[in-house]
């Protein structure tokens, strides 16, 4: 089975939940990926509607920095 999907909100979960993504519990995991033969994701980083400006990007940075620190850790 081959897998691509352009919107995940797993790095936000992995960092909610202090977990990695080997055993993340979302959609996508690297357990579970590792039954389909090829697969391509897009991470997306989860933003409350009432976060703006600012404070929206700074959480995106905090958000997307500790999921390329996972990311590295699962090269």
């Amino acid at each position: 089975m081959k897998y691509f999907d352009l919107h995940c909100d797993t790095a936000t979960q992995c960092w909610e939940k202090h977990s990695g993504l080997r055993e993340a519990r979302g959609h996508v995991s690297l357990q579970k990926a590792s039954r389909v033969e090829n697969w391509v994701q897009v991470f997306a980083v989860f933003l409350d509607d009432k976060q703006r400006g600012v404070e929206a990007w700074q959480w995106y940075k905090y958000v997307s920095g500790r999921f390329a620190d996972v990311m590295e850790r699962n090269a």
